[in-house]
């Protein structure tokens, strides 16, 4: 009878410690950037939310903006635009005429262009984003937005397109996703030459390149997969008549590439597109 029970719990103890061992392998998959270069989660059919995400009261790429959209309408990937001051800070912005949404105290302000690369960022931190919003809001960083983004364990898309960096603002940027963690779980949404510069430092990253999705396309960009640890297709949607969505989706699919839409608002299209097996939906405000 002792010797029926010592078995049992023997044989539970070795349950148990099985059990530790599994949940800390799968766990070691996800946060360890060696041991998988691409978390899972990540491959989760969702929304990206826009980083000009429609909202009345919050200001686009700005923290207040992306904590609402994580903590209350439940997004896993935020994406921003990124620019750089002249000493070279990356701050969070789609244009690079701060006057489009900053002013200062002084009324005598001027209405003409004001780029962010002819300012330091000591000098934009004088500078109110809100937007006329009744409050001061500085402008936001891409580090600050990274930290946030490890602490809540979602991902970020930094939008890069837009401009042509140089190799040491390219460097800033990966250094800053690779100290804080997260080479894993962001998305580098780039052409070239950033495409060029970005993979020569890192060939484990997530890579977005914008084209118009077709067959020949794909078979074009078959090579690039090597650089990069995947490649998501975002594809501009405008109506199901211009391409063949389901076809070549599938075939995206079977050469190895996620594929995705921007940017889609109204919900009955968007699932329409999921069930034809797209991955991903940038939104601007989902109705």
């Amino acid at each position: 009878m002792i010797d029926s029970l010592k078995s049992i719990i023997m044989k539970r103890i070795v349950e148990v410690i099985s059990f530790v061992l599994v949940m800390a392998v799968i766990n070691v998959s996800c946060s360890n950037e060696k041991s998988w270069p691409i978390c899972p989660t990540f491959f989760e059919v969702q929304y990206v939310a826009h980083a000009r995400y429609f909202n009345d009261s919050l200001v686009e790429n700005s923290l207040p903006l992306f904590r609402f959209l994580v903590e209350e309408q439940n997004y896993h990937i935020i994406e921003c635009d990124v620019v750089f001051t002249k000493d070279d800070v990356p701050v969070l912005m789609h244009s690079t005429n701060i006057r489009e949404l900053a002013k200062t105290n002084n009324s005598n302000d001027s209405h003409e262009r004001l780029e962010v690369d002819g300012l330091s960022y000591a000098e934009l931190l004088k500078f109110d984003f809100s937007n006329g919003g009744g409050y001061f809001l500085r402008i936001s960083t891409l580090e600050e937005l990274i930290k946030y983004a490890k602490n809540k364990n979602v991902c970020v898309q930094m939008d890069l397109q837009k401009y042509v960096f140089s190799k040491t603002q390219i460097r800033i940027l990966y250094d800053i996703v690779k100290r804080i963690g997260m080479t894993n779980k962001v998305i580098w949404e780039v052409s070239d030459p950033n495409l060029e510069t970005v993979t020569s430092i890192d060939k484990s990253l997530i890579i977005q390149l914008d084209q118009k999705w077709d067959k020949s396309l794909i078979d074009k960009l078959k090579k690039q997969r090597e650089k990069a640890g995947l490649i998501i297709l975002s594809n501009w949607f405008a109506n199901f008549d211009d391409i063949d969505y389901k076809d070549v989706i599938n075939y995206g699919h079977e050469n190895g590439f996620l594929m995705k839409c921007s940017i889609v608002n109204d919900s009955f299209i968007a699932n329409q597109l999921f069930n034809m097996g797209v991955d991903l939906i940038v939104t601007d405000c989902l109705q």
